[in-house]
């Protein structure tokens, strides 16, 4: 769980500015930075996990990095058609002719309104997080003993004298993950739902 908020929170942080900087200074930066994204996007996001962590280590924290930073692209696109949207209103305008700095126009008016989006896409990638850091330890590449994780102990059911007669060992842990994963994607339909102005009562 740790890692799934932890490398979705790198991801965004990594994605929203990026998003931010491309969908309000266009031009030659919205370039580079979209075609960057579909350069990472046109990769198996699982295979190059697996080549980094096998790499870098399997630590907590490179588990967390290497899953965070090669999800940033989905909060980049989010981001960027969401200032697309919003820099063409009214308000944004007129603050751009009334000579306000880029900053302040971004900070103050584009971001907030373009947190719905981004909030959703949160929760389900963290869901995603929590998947993937599970199969890297189903595969023993994931984080390492004696640091807890739900896929070292699914690692462990790949015998079948434990898959067949010690059940108790992986089978709460399997409904735990899949419960938890159940739950923030409900959460993220939840607040989709809240957010979304346009659906009746």
């Amino acid at each position: 769980l740790t890692v799934g908020i932890m490398s979705a929170i790198v991801s965004l942080l990594i994605g929203v500015p990026l998003g931010l900087i491309a969908g309000y200074f266009r031009g030659k930066t919205e370039v580079v930075i979209m075609r960057l994204a579909d350069i990472f996007m046109s990769f198996p996001s699982m295979i190059l996990i697996l080549v980094l962590a096998s790499v870098l280590g399997q630590s907590i924290t490179t588990v967390t990095l290497v899953i965070g930073f090669l999800g940033w692209t989905e909060f980049t696109r989010l981001t960027y058609a969401s200032v697309l949207s919003i820099r063409e209103k009214d308000y944004v305008e007129s603050a751009i002719a009334i000579g306000e700095k880029s900053k302040t126009i971004i900070m103050k008016y584009i971001l907030p309104n373009s947190l719905a989006p981004v909030i959703i896409s949160f929760t389900f990638r963290t869901a995603q997080a929590i998947i993937t850091e599970s199969s890297l330890s189903f595969l023993g590449l994931g984080v390492q003993p004696p640091d807890p994780s739900w896929g070292n102990i699914l690692y462990y059911a790949q015998s079948i004298s434990v898959l067949s007669n010690q059940l108790y060992l992986w089978v709460p842990a399997g409904i735990l993950l899949v419960l938890t994963v159940l739950s923030i994607n409900f959460i993220g339909d939840g607040i989709r739902d809240a957010l979304d102005t346009k659906m009746s009562i």
